[in-house]
């Protein structure tokens, strides 16, 4: 299973370079512990911008 990072008005396709901004708590966490092991992650798109502790109903499915 793939680390999930949920995005706020940001959609990333394959091998494509976007800047990403990160600021909670639990996204830089995820981003260094990613960075420490296999640098894989899944970035998605989260269906209401504005909420912060988005979890799996809150993103749209691809």
């Amino acid at each position: 299973m793939l680390p999930l990072l949920p995005l706020r008005g940001t959609v990333v396709f394959p091998q494509t370079l976007v800047p990403l901004a990160a600021a909670l708590p639990r996204s830089l966490k995820l981003i260094d512990q990613v960075m420490a092991g296999d640098r894989t992650v899944a970035m998605v798109l989260q269906k209401d911008a504005e909420n912060e502790n988005a979890g799996p109903d809150d993103i749209l499915e691809v």
